[in-house]
């Protein structure tokens, strides 16, 4: 971890031979004197051969020279810390850059790059309150600041109990690498997320865990929405997309949750889907109490009436092919999909979707996007999916539906 640590912060550090080259550019009426060159030249040329510890002896030659000037002891103060860092010699690495941002004689950007070392080097020895100041620093010095530093920042405040700005800074993060188009990374969302836990901020837990589990696809994220959300009274259509996707990548785990499935499919007039969910139930053993098994054995004989019912009215729908509007096709898709016939469902739910999509056009989308998905078409249900807007009443679901049916179909563990 700290070789890794050292190669990052000395990727960051100017060369020492650039350095003097802008410096002189600068300031070319600062000059070094003979004495206090002569050991610097030769930690030099020793740093050219990666003889650090010889190097430092030299520099300590320099440091050992009295009446110097305050240019002389910022370029003693600069090679320092290059060298300690090669010798990952972290504390004397910052305690040099301090001094050299200290003396003013650094341009804009270089005392940018010292701020940002301090920053590294506070965390890793962490002296998280030390990198919550640099980095602060840091961020105040630049135009733009990149998402590394307010991740810094964040896991500092974190972990320093400031839960508040730690959540506001992990969210800078998130903003700062979808701007530079650069990937958000996942244990940011979750410093967010349990920084809102901590708080016990109910407002935006749920907005926190719904982005890290759509950004980040893991069965436990979703098994968190779920649970949250089948205890609250919430859109039914939704829930029942929510029960449905769980269905469908096998991790509905309860009795009750194949129930609660079929009761909603039974609802919205799909006995179909609620006979298929409550077989399934019985061949995997899911109603082990005779109490669950009566319940699932008699929501199967009402939900087989209302189908042979039903499957009249479908086919009543079926012979009125040329009159049909927009939301009387995504009806007949729907009520295809119910009973499997998935590819006059598509048909009927692609032709719905043409004409306006009818009174829900989100609705349309997401079971056209389950149809494509059961037709074994990836590509075209991630599309469809993707059309639904974020905004739309079943627009998490959707996303939801995306993230978790994308190739490969099952969620990472």
């Amino acid at each position: 971890m700290i070789g890794v640590m050292a190669l990052a912060l000395c990727a960051a550090v100017t060369t020492y031979g650039a350095s003097k080259k802008e410096e002189k550019q600068q300031a070319p009426q600062q000059t070094v004197s003979a004495k206090v060159g002569k050991p610097l030249r030769a930690a030099q040329e020793l740093m050219q051969k990666q003889d650090w510890d010889g190097a430092y002896a030299k520099v300590q030659e320099a440091l050992a020279i009295p009446e110097r000037t305050p240019f002389e002891d910022f370029q003693i103060a600069e090679m320092l810390g290059y060298i300690e860092l090669k010798r990952e010699k972290y504390p004397e690495a910052s305690a040099a850059f301090e001094q050299s941002i200290a003396s003013g004689q650094l341009s804009p950007a270089d005392t940018t790059n010292r701020l940002r070392i301090v920053t590294q080097l506070a965390f890793q020895q962490k002296d998280y309150p030390k990198a919550i100041t640099y980095a602060n620093k840091t961020i105040a010095s630049m135009a733009e600041p990149d998402a590394d530093l307010y991740v810094i920042l964040g896991q500092a405040q974190y972990l320093t109990n400031d839960f508040q700005n730690a959540a506001a800074s992990m969210a800078q993060a998130v903003e700062k690498a979808q701007k530079a188009g650069k990937p958000v990374q996942e244990t940011w969302l979750q410093v967010q997320l349990s920084s809102y836990v901590k708080l016990q901020d109910t407002t935006h837990i749920f907005p926190a865990l719904k982005q890290l589990a759509i950004a980040f696809p893991k069965k436990d994220y979703l098994k968190d929405i779920f649970n949250q959300l089948k205890r609250v009274k919430d859109d039914d259509r939704s829930l029942l997309h929510l029960y449905r996707l769980m269905f469908e990548l096998n991790m509905l785990e309860y009795p009750v949750d194949y129930l609660k499935l079929a009761q909603l499919a039974s609802q919205m007039g799909l006995p179909g889907e609620a006979i298929r969910v409550l077989e399934r139930g019985k061949t995997d053993k899911k109603f082990t109490e005779e109490v669950e098994l009566t319940q699932a054995q008699r929501a199967i004989a009402a939900a087989k009436t209302a189908a042979a019912t039903d499957r009249k009215t479908l086919a009543a729908l079926e012979q009125a092919s040329g009159s049909r509007s927009g939301e009387e096709e995504v009806q007949l898709g729907i009520a295809l999909a119910n009973y499997e016939q998935y590819d006059k469902a598509a048909a009927a739910l692609q032709r719905g979707i043409d004409k306006g999509g009818g009174k829900r056009p989100d609705q349309a989308l997401l079971v056209l996007g389950q149809t494509l998905l059961k037709l074994n078409k990836p590509d075209e249900s991630q599309a469809a999916f993707a059309k639904v807007e974020e905004s739309a009443p079943l627009g998490m679901m959707a996303q939801l539906w995306r993230a978790y049916t994308k190739q490969p179909a099952s969620p990472a563990t």
